[in-house]
């Protein structure tokens, strides 16, 4: 049995002033922070990419990336435990240049300009998710702001055909068919609900995603000849030299060493290569690994 989020541990192989900012399974973000490191509102903005998942409606998300400090025995984690720990994928991002502000959602929340490449020291992945299809996460999610489903919705399909080679000129005109129904949102309804939205907008939002992620689904398969391209792998091509976490809840935050990971779960899954972590018997041999790595000096 873990132990509770209050008592758990600090994380092995990362410093305990690590900072931790989540995206979700946005591919677009992901591949954006690859490029440009983590940035804020307005440089996102000059040029023109999605890069994180501030800023859709935040308060600090025009100059600042908010951010979640390593979780603290005894102490409010609300915002690691609500944004982070479930988080498909997550930035390791070295301390030292948080802000602590008076304006902020929860106690362990910090903010930063931004962080460089150099400064994100690793990639933190769910292990529950870690080794699933990336192309059949949602993207979007149901909680993004309606005004922000067509834009962001749009990038991804160019940056799919940028990035990978994908054709898409028929299929942005399907994606227009499925955002007409929010065209009509009443303005002020959203202003008053603060983003609370109708069942019926929630819908639209998931079909949207669903079509994106097929499209996603197409671009790996020219990418990686696969599909089902995991978010692992996705993760490792995107930042090859960045060492990889795998946060297993209840136990903690450890790193995969290199070889080793592929060494313990070697091909049960034609797909991928290796066992999937929805097998409970791949379950059980993760957490003997981890439950090792943990235990030794």
């Amino acid at each position: 049995m873990g132990v509770s989020k209050d008592e758990q541990q600090p994380f092995k192989g990362l410093p305990s002033d690590t900072l931790f900012h989540g995206i979700g399974a946005d591919a677009l973000s992901l591949y954006g922070v690859g490029l440009f490191g983590l940035l804020p509102g307005s440089d996102r903005e000059e040029k023109n990419i999605f890069n994180n998942n501030s800023g859709l409606g935040a308060f600090n998300g025009t100059e600042l990336v908010s951010v979640a400090i390593m979780p603290q025995p005894g102490k409010p984690n609300e915002a690691f435990f609500t944004y982070i720990e479930g988080s498909p994928i997550t930035f390791a991002i070295a301390g030292g240049n948080e802000k602590e502000l008076s304006e902020r959602g929860y106690f362990d929340e910090r903010f930063i300009d931004k962080a460089s490449g150099d400064e994100i020291i690793g990639i933190v992945l769910d292990s529950d998710t870690m080794d699933k299809p990336i192309a059949g996460l949602e993207i979007l999610g149901t909680n993004v702001h309606p005004d922000k489903v067509a834009e962001k919705s749009r990038a991804l399909m160019k940056f799919f055909g940028n990035q990978f080679g994908l054709e898409i000129d028929k299929e942005l005109d399907e994606l227009e068919n499925l955002l007409e129904p929010l065209k009509h949102i009443d303005e002020h309804y959203l202003k008053r609900t603060m983003g609370q939205y109708l069942a019926a907008d929630k819908k639209v939002i998931s079909e949207v995603d669903e079509f994106v992620r097929s499209l996603f689904a197409r671009a790996l398969q020219l990418r990686f000849q696969n599909p089902n391209a995991t978010v692992l792998q996705v993760v490792r091509d995107v930042f090859p030299t960045k060492p990889v976490y795998v946060n297993d809840h209840g136990h903690g935050i450890t790193r995969i060493p290199e070889g080793s990971y592929f060494e313990e779960f070697v091909g049960d899954d034609e797909t991928t290569g290796y066992d999937r972590f929805d097998n409970p018997k791949s379950t059980h041999r993760l957490r003997s690994v981890l439950k090792k790595l943990n235990d030794s000096p």
